[in-house]
C-alpha cells in the first residue's frame, strides 16, 4: 500500500512540475536597450605635430591620442590632460559636451591641435 501511494505521490508531483511553465517563459520577453555606440576618432602625435591637428567629432564619441614620436608628448586642453606619453603610449578623452576644445603638448608648446565637439 505504502508503495502504491508513493509511486501516485510521485506521479503528481511529476504531472505538476511537466505543467509548469519553465522560468524562462515566465520572464518579460523584453531585450534590453543597447548601449549607444561609440566611435574611437585618432590622433598620431608623430614628427612634432598632431595628425591631424584639426578633428569634428559627435558628442559621446573618444578621441585616441597616440604618441608614435620619439620622444615624449602631452596633450593638454580645457577638461583634460594626459600623463607624459612615452612613445607608443596612447591617451583617451570622452568628446561628452559640444564646443571647440584647443590642446597642446606642455613639452613642446608649438605642437597644437584642436577638437570641434558637435
Amino acid at each position: 500500500m505504502k508503495r502504491k501511494l508513493f509511486a501516485i505521490g510521485a506521479a503528481v508531483a511529476l504531472a505538476a512540475v511537466a505543467g509548469a511553465p519553465a522560468a524562462s517563459s515566465r520572464a518579460s520577453k523584453k531585450k534590453p536597450a543597447s548601449a549607444p555606440v561609440v566611435a574611437k576618432h585618432a590622433v598620431k602625435i608623430s614628427t612634432m605635430k598632431f595628425v591631424p591637428d584639426q578633428l569634428s567629432v559627435p558628442a559621446g564619441d573618444e578621441v585616441v591620442w597616440t604618441n608614435e614620436d620619439l620622444v615624449p608628448h602631452t596633450v593638454v586642453g580645457p577638461g583634460f590632460a594626459s600623463p607624459v606619453l612615452s612613445p607608443g603610449q596612447s591617451f583617451t578623452w570622452k568628446a561628452e559636451k559640444a564646443g571647440d576644445y584647443a590642446y597642446a603638448c606642455t613639452l613642446h608648446t608649438t605642437m597644437k591641435g584642436s577638437v570641434q565637439v558637435q
